[in-house]
This record gives structure tokens, C-alpha cells and sequence, in this order.
């Protein structure tokens, strides 16, 4: 994958994309939070040396950009999920050398990034979901899921998934 910064939208009734706007940092292996009235693009990297904490909004409304507070630790192949149109959790990645356990939690009321527990095994490239109280973190090198109680900040894991591929 290569660094970019196009961010573009479709048009439904066309079924045609159309640049919106540019981000400041082009950047690979970033993740994106979706809110009402904005989209958020958290960390990522060049892919040659640099590994970013960067968040910026897009305000779809003032069709504006903003810098955000940066994450307390700069990763790459993270996820997230949001939580009531407030926070945003961060979850998993690699911060160019090593995996990343701790989590984050960003307040988008206070712009500011919370250290949260850390999971129960490292992962990279995973898929992140919120049901309940529960966030699922899926997926990665291994076939691990891990499940974090939001209202207990208690990890545990849950079933592996099965051996089913693609091929």
C-alpha cells in the first residue's frame, strides 16, 4: 500500500466518485471514524519510516479540515470503533517496530486521547466492533477474538474464528 490523501465520496444516484478533499498527511494504514457530521482519520504511515499519531477531522458540513490532538502512541494497521457519537476507540496496530497493546479513547467534546488497558494479545489489521457494551476486536496474523466490556474495562476472549478460508 502506498501513502495517500485523496478522500473522495459517492454519489449514490450515480454510482460516481468524486474528490472531496485532500489530507494534509498522506498516509498508508490509517483508520477512519465515521460521525454524522465528520470523518476522522487516525494515525497510519509513510511506509518507508515515519509512523504517524495524527488525527484530523473532516468536517462534512463547513466541508473544513481540522487537526486534532495526536494519539499518545503513533501507530500504523490499528482499528476503531465509535461510542455514542462522543469518543472513539483505538485499538491494536504497530508502531514500526512492535506490536501495540494499549488502547486509546478519544473524546471528541475535549479533544483528548485517554490511555485505556491494554488487550490480552497483540494484533494488526483488525476489524473492530462495538455491540452492547462489548467492543470485538477481530481478526489479524492469528484467529484471536478479543471482547473489551466498555462500562467494566474488562478484556476477555472470546471464541477463535474457524479455519474456513477463501481459497
Amino acid at each position: 500500500s502506498l501513502p495517500i490523501s485523496t478522500v473522495v465520496e459517492l454519489d449514490i444516484d450515480s454510482m460516481k466518485l468524486g474528490i472531496l478533499s485532500e489530507m494534509e498527511n498522506p498516509r498508508a494504514y490509517l483508520s477512519m471514524a465515521f460521525y454524522p457530521d465528520c470523518l476522522m482519520f487516525i494515525g497510519g504511515t509513510n511506509c518507508w519510516s515515519s509512523v504517524y499519531g495524527i488525527t484530523e477531522k473532516y468536517d462534512l458540513l463547513e466541508h473544513q479540515w481540522y487537526k486534532c490532538k495526536k494519539l499518545n502512541y503513533p501507530r500504523y494497521g490499528h482499528g476503531n470503533c465509535t461510542i455514542n457519537e462522543r469518543y472513539i476507540f483505538v485499538t491494536g496496530g504497530c508502531d514500526r517496530f512492535y506490536d501495540i497493546m494499549n488502547c486509546e479513547l478519544y473524546d471528541r467534546k475535549y479533544d483528548r486521547w485517554t490511555e485505556y488497558s491494554s488487550m490480552l494479545k497483540p494484533v494488526q489489521k483488525c476489524n473492530v466492533l462495538k455491540f452492547h457494551d462489548d467492543i470485538f476486536v477481530v481478526g489479524g496474523k492469528e484467529r484471536n477474538v478479543q471482547i473489551f466490556n466498555y462500562e467494566r474495562k474488562f478484556w476477555r476472549f472470546g471464541p477463535k474464528l474457524n479455519d474456513i478460508t477463501s481459497k
